[in-house]
C-alpha cells in the first residue's frame, strides 16, 4: 500500500486541522493549511474562509454523502 513518513509537526498540525473542521473554525483551519504548505502564505483570507464554510459546512453538519449531495444541490439551485 501507500505508505509515507510524515514528520511531528506535520502530524500535529494534520490533527489541529481535522479538529479546526470538526468545530467550523475556518479561520484557524486557514492558518493549518498554511503550515502545511496547502496555501500560500499571502493567500486571500477574506476569500477563502467564507468559500471554506460555503463547500464544508454542509458536510461538516453530518448525514453522511448522501445528505450531503442534498445540501449542495439545494444551496445551488440544484433541486
Amino acid at each position: 500500500g501507500l505508505m509515507a513518513n510524515v514528520d511531528k509537526a506535520d502530524q500535529d498540525h494534520m490533527i489541529s486541522a481535522v479538529i479546526h473542521l470538526a468545530n467550523k473554525d475556518y479561520a484557524s483551519l486557514v492558518d493549518d493549511f498554511i503550515r502545511l504548505k496547502i496555501l500560500p502564505t499571502d493567500c486571500d483570507r477574506a476569500t477563502i474562509i467564507p468559500l471554506m464554510d460555503k463547500a464544508l459546512s454542509p458536510y461538516v453538519k453530518g448525514g453522511g454523502a448522501k445528505k450531503y449531495e442534498e445540501e449542495l444541490k439545494k444551496m445551488y439551485g440544484m433541486e
